[in-house]
């Protein structure tokens, strides 16, 4: 008894590229005091911190690094493997550690540089800041997409958000995003689709603390901030549909992927499909 199979491979790739219009985009890496990413809103204002991190037995309270610190490639051109440990630790590390970070091939692989913005809680239970443009907030109109990364600390004690506010001219100001806690400690980012029917905006950064001691080392962090004309693109899916008839399968699989670093929005769309299988028998006597 003999069968002979023969199978088709046909493999398709669309790919469409649509532009995504930066209405503003900071992050602290070249900024000063006198020159922030968000002005203040009172009396007091953000700090900015470029001092390399070291952690110690405990996990950390405050980021040791920037954002691209650690999403950046390293000095050898690789990717820092987040989380990892730190000697006999028990806890996740999602920051580079005095300059460095673990990747595949590397203990010690030197990270990007790069600065933050934070607010100390030593004087004040709340502070407010604004994007730092002429208006305070864009030129855009309809829909656009606030991105942003943030840093809460777990305090035992301490109760620390974020409230994100719009607000056009001659209107009150409206909820857009409210973060009261992080999933894990590191970097968290953050996508908000709102709407104006105004340009000229205004978009509101408050820091609260709700609950705890005053302290200074008690602190809100933010980085890579930046406003997109548009709604925000969704987290990467797969759709995947399967049909089968006779001799033929085919599954039709789609991506998304946001690049908002480079402007655009990918999406990919690929098309694998498997046909004309047959399965022929013979046979003969003896």
């Amino acid at each position: 008894m003999k069968y002979m199979i023969n199978v088709l491979f046909f493999v398709s790739t669309c790919l469409i590229i649509t532009n995504a219009q930066i209405l503003y985009q900071c992050n602290f890496d070249t900024n000063t005091i006198a020159n922030l990413c968000l002005k203040q809103e009172g009396l007091f204002g953000l700090g900015i911190s470029e001092e390399i991190g070291s952690a110690d037995e405990q996990p950390p309270t405050a980021p040791l690094s920037d954002v691209t610190s650690s999403l950046k490639p390293t000095s050898t051109g690789e990717s820092c493997n987040l989380p990892y440990k730190i000697n006999s630790s028990t806890w996740d590390m999602y920051f580079c550690n005095e300059g460095y970070c673990q990747t595949s091939t590397d203990s010690t692989s030197k990270c990007s540089a790069g600065k933050f913005g934070y607010f100390g809680f030593a004087a004040v239970s709340i502070a407010s800041f604004s994007l730092n443009t002429a208006s305070g907030g864009t030129t855009g109109t309809g829909e656009q997409c606030l991105i942003y990364y943030y840093y809460l600390p777990n305090i035992t004690g301490t109760d620390l958000s974020i409230t994100v506010r719009k607000q056009e001219a001659g209107d009150t100001s409206e909820t857009i995003d409210t973060v009261t806690s992080s999933p894990y400690n590191g970097w968290i980012k953050r996508q908000v689709t709102f709407h104006t029917s105004k340009a000229g905006d205004k978009i509101y950064f408050d820091f609260e603390k709700t609950f705890g001691p005053p302290s200074s080392s008690t602190i809100i962090a933010i980085d890579e901030i930046s406003v997109h004309q548009g709604s925000c693109p969704t987290e990467p899916t797969t759709q995947s549909t399967l049909e089968i008839s006779v001799g033929t399968t085919t599954s039709i699989t789609t991506i998304t992927e946001p690049d908002m670093t480079t402007n655009n929005i990918t999406e990919t769309i690929s098309t694998v499909q498997t046909t004309d299988t047959t399965v022929t028998e013979s046979s003969s006597s003896m």
